[in-house]
């Protein structure tokens, strides 16, 4: 296993325009991803969403771009402008699983257009151009010192713990047993510690919560919030703060009961609650993070989600636990 700790802008800005496209599910905003977020033009905005559903929520952006940083040791400058040239290389692929209406119900037709409309390439061109020179690519500068002492930390922590033990204590999306990490993530994702290959963890301006993650095969990529601290005792862990805040919503707490019922679609969903399917869509994310809910049949045509009962008991004992100071 080979551990690097640094920071790279390329992976910055990817993570920011994830945040902003699935907003519900990472608000609140740390400051910079707020200031990030209000300043964006409406031509901005619509492009942001537009690559979201063809990178499949930036998720395989993020991969491609892991896969693309440890096989070439150009810098994020070099690697932004090959991107430019052909910004379909960080679209989904058809290994890349979907668990996203949104994407499901928009890909093809946007693909579609991407390929036939020159204006939708050329505005996704654009505004990733504009956001790199003017916002991302001196965000470094701008953060230099918070950055630098960041990295010390990390680096400092891991001069006395193993990559993934000194990470497990920033947050508790993710734990490890009989040497197998689990994540905490939908669609269910688990790797055993002997068959990491790369771990990069870098210093994060932007990133909503203390820690952050995702991963391209045996490779994994961790963002630590500059505001990141290790677990407290008083501090509730990330895992209860996202499953409290997920139900602070008259609409997820009736989706919550018509699951516990039955299986649904989103469209049955909508349909029951009389909610646009869009929003019902984004409450779902919300409880996808939460672990509240299971998907099934992720074949590309339909998404079936059930309630995770079991993850649900979980959560009101370990809010009972850290009310009473039991945890």
């Amino acid at each position: 296993m080979v551990v690097k700790v640094a920071y790279y802008e390329l992976f910055e800005m990817f993570l920011a325009l994830r945040q902003y496209f699935s907003n519900k599910r990472f608000k609140p905003f740390n400051s910079s991803m707020n200031f990030f977020a209000e300043n964006l033009s409406p031509n901005q905005k619509e492009s942001i969403y537009s690559y979201g559903i063809l990178t499949n929520g930036y998720l395989s952006a993020l991969k491609n771009l892991l896969k693309i940083k440890l096989s070439d040791s150009g810098s994020d400058d070099t690697h932004i402008l090959e991107i430019l040239k052909n910004p379909h290389c960080l679209f989904l692929s058809e290994d890349d699983p979907i668990n996203d209406e949104q994407i499901l119900s928009d890909f093809h037709a946007l693909l579609g257009f991407y390929q036939s409309e020159e204006h939708l390439s050329s505005s996704i061109i654009s505004t990733v151009s504009t956001l790199w020179r003017d916002v991302f690519s001196s965000i470094k500068a701008q953060y230099s010192r918070d950055i630098f002492e960041k990295t010390k930390i990390i680096s400092d922590a891991l001069l006395e713990n193993d990559a993934i033990s000194y990470l497990s204590t920033l947050s508790d999306r993710f734990y490890v047993e009989k040497g197998v990490v689990h994540f905490r993530i939908k669609p269910e994702f688990c790797i055993s510690i002997d068959e990491i290959e790369n771990i990069i963890i870098m210093p994060s301006v932007f990133s909503s919560r203390n820690l952050t993650f995702w991963y391209e095969g045996k490779n994994l990529l961790f963002f630590i919030s500059l505001e990141a601290h290790r677990k407290k005792e008083f501090e509730p862990s990330d895992m209860l703060l996202l499953m409290t805040s997920s139900l602070n919503d008259r609409s997820r707490l009736k989706i919550l009961k018509l699951l516990f019922g039955k299986n649904c679609t989103a469209g049955e969903l909508a349909h029951s609650l009389r909610l646009n399917p869009s929003t019902v869509s984004r409450h779902l994310k919300v409880f996808k993070d939460a672990g509240f809910i299971n998907i099934f049949s992720n074949d590309r045509k339909k998404i079936i989600y059930a309630i995770n009962k079991a993850e649900i008991d979980k959560f009101l004992d370990k809010l009972n636990q850290y009310l009473t100071d039991q945890e």
